[in-house]
């Protein structure tokens, strides 16, 4: 047989994938070759042993003698199809080899193109999910979804690349440790933080999409960014609890109403019943200053619509600082604690609701005090600018407390006191939100805390 036109065109036109080699190189190939295998034109003036080693990634021998192999290629599609190979000679330099799919896997093959197809269109509406198709020996061969973009990657960077090529070794070996799990147990879900977001990963077991008979199926990752779902659920479940801790103030406030207006009657008949001193005037100036703040609180409290409304004045802060120190000092000389202020900023207006701001910091202060049960106690106030915020800082050398528990400092009904319904610093924190500021706790036991308030500077 002799290379005829007639050859040429047969070599064109046949439907399965064919190269022409002469003296062991490539120098021809199909139309059907190019549809399977591309890109092609790399392997030009290449040997055939070269293609079908990179192709199968096993070293196949051709030989004279030999005209018949068989081995499985992975095709353009990132796909392993299993094929017969022909060697035809055609001159005692040239051959023509012709690849015979195996019917049944390219049966297979095309109905899991099909899927990909399905399975693509799929995870492209999924919203802020992002879909990996892993073969059994730990390949992308399909990567799609939203949210790659947020994982700052396309599939060009993902697909036909192992996992040992996309990730560092330490990500790598847990990966595929959750990735054996899910082919033993068939599904395994875990959540992730990265790059300051949240993400719940799902990992299934593929069996029916596996392309041969192996023991090792594929696997399907699912990956859903549930930043924005976690978010939602903490902003819930705050508003839930402060719409209890705002109901349960005002029956707290309706149940002291009474008692306290019998405690100013009985005060202020005890007080024409005995003869004034010093000490006796000082006391009840002290029980009389904060039965009117108590007062005031309970009338604040009983106003359901008003109780989470700020009344805002552009107002110099030293006077909210003073204030809370005034009402503060009174039970600091009582328990002997020594209290020191220094505020930094005594020109600063701000736009801030007077009464509640001092409520915030008084409950800090009296929680402070609280904290100490020594008799060497000592409780820093200070007050600072930094860049465009003003800093407030209450110190004290109490118990301190451990991070589980500050944690959990601000949580409606959290209280570590034997009295008292944890309802006060709740209260702290929605009064200091709401004037767009923000509030931390740093403490550790028997080594005192440290509330930080900061707020904004508003020109």
């Amino acid at each position: 047989m002799s290379e005829t036109i007639d050859l040429t065109q047969f070599f064109q036109a046949h439907p399965s994938p064919m190269v022409w080699v002469t003296n062991g190189k490539i120098k021809k190939y199909n139309n059907a070759f190019v549809a399977h295998f591309k890109p092609v034109s790399k392997w030009m003036n290449k040997s055939i042993e070269d293609f079908l080693e990179q192709k199968s990634g096993e070293r196949i021998t051709i030989v004279k003698e030999e005209s018949i192999y068989r081995c499985r290629l992975m095709t353009r599609k990132g796909m392993p199809v299993r094929f017969f190979i022909r060697a035809i000679d055609i001159s005692d330099e040239s051959r023509i080899f012709s690849f015979q799919p195996d019917w049944e896997h390219l049966k297979h093959f095309h109905q899991v193109t099909t899927n990909e197809h399905n399975l693509r269109l799929l995870a492209s509406n999924l919203p802020m999910t992002d879909v990996l198709l892993i073969s059994a020996n730990n390949v992308v061969e399909l990567s799609e979804g939203a949210a790659l973009r947020a994982f700052g990657t396309n599939r060009k960077k993902l697909e036909n690349r192992s996992l040992s090529e996309i990730l560092p070794s330490s990500k790598l070996h847990e990966l595929e440790m959750w990735i054996n799990q899910a082919r033993q147990r068939e599904a395994v879900d875990f959540r992730r933080e990265l790059n300051g977001r949240y993400y719940n990963i799902s990992i299934i077991s593929i069996k029916t999409m596996a392309l041969v008979s192996e023991d090792t199926p594929p696997v399907m990752m699912l990956t859903r960014d549930i930043t924005e779902s976690l978010e939602a659920q903490k902003i819930g479940l705050e508003q839930a609890k402060r719409s209890l801790s705002e109901k349960m103030a005002r029956i707290v406030a309706h149940e002291v109403r009474n008692p306290l207006m019998n405690i100013q009657l009985a005060l202020d008949q005890l007080v024409e019943s005995v003869d004034m001193n010093e000490d006796v005037e000082f006391n009840s100036e002290i029980i009389n200053r904060n039965i009117e703040r108590i007062r005031v609180l309970v009338e604040q409290l009983m106003q359901p619509s008003r109780s989470s409304e700020l009344k805002l004045e552009y107002i110099p802060l030293i006077q909210v600082l003073e204030e809370s120190k005034k009402l503060a000092q009174d039970r600091m000389e009582l328990k002997g604690i020594a209290f020191e202020t220094q505020f930094s900023n005594t020109d600063l207006i701000l736009p801030i609701d007077f009464e509640k701001l001092t409520t915030a910091l008084l409950n800090i202060l009296i929680n402070a005090s609280e904290a100490i049960e020594h008799d060497h106690g000592k409780i820093r106030f200070t007050s600072w600018t930094r860049s465009n915020q003003v800093i407030i800082a209450i110190s004290d050398n109490g118990s301190g407390m451990g991070q589980s528990e500050a944690e959990q400092i601000f949580e409606p009904f959290h209280s570590n006191k034997n009295k008292g319904m944890g309802l006060g610093l709740t209260a702290t924190s929605i009064i200091v939100k709401a004037h767009s500021g923000s509030i931390q706790v740093k403490s550790a036991p028997e080594k005192g805390t440290t509330f930080y308030i900061h707020l904004p500077i508003v020109a």
